[in-house]
């Protein structure tokens, strides 16, 4: 297995959404586009929810009604908070909680 792969173990998620970090010359790619980050996170809290009650910790996810929509790549903030998500996971103890939220700036 590749580093490169192993750093993208547990953003299963981002992959599957055929997203590609970087171009073939190394220049970072960005898929900007309006979005509701509730929506994003959403989504990877699905994928993330799983894994935290394999493991006896708990993932909450309180939906922020105060966040507009906005211009982001939801591909690259799924995978930084998946690896956010992936460190908390790895050092919260079993019968721990975990909180993930958004807030407007």
């Amino acid at each position: 297995m590749l580093a490169e792969d192993t750093a993208l173990v547990g953003m299963k998620v981002v992959l599957e959404h055929g997203g590609r970090a970087t171009s073939r010359d190394g220049k970072l790619i960005l898929e900007i586009e309006e979005r509701d980050l509730n929506a994003c996170l959403t989504e990877l809290f699905g994928y993330w929810f799983s894994e935290f009650q394999k493991k006896g910790v708990a993932l909450y996810f309180p939906i922020n009604t105060e966040l507009q929509p906005f211009e982001f790549d939801c591909a690259k903030i799924q995978q930084v908070v998946s690896n956010l998500l992936q460190n908390s996971l790895k050092f919260t103890p079993q019968g721990g909680a975990v909180w993930l939220s958004a807030e407007p700036n």
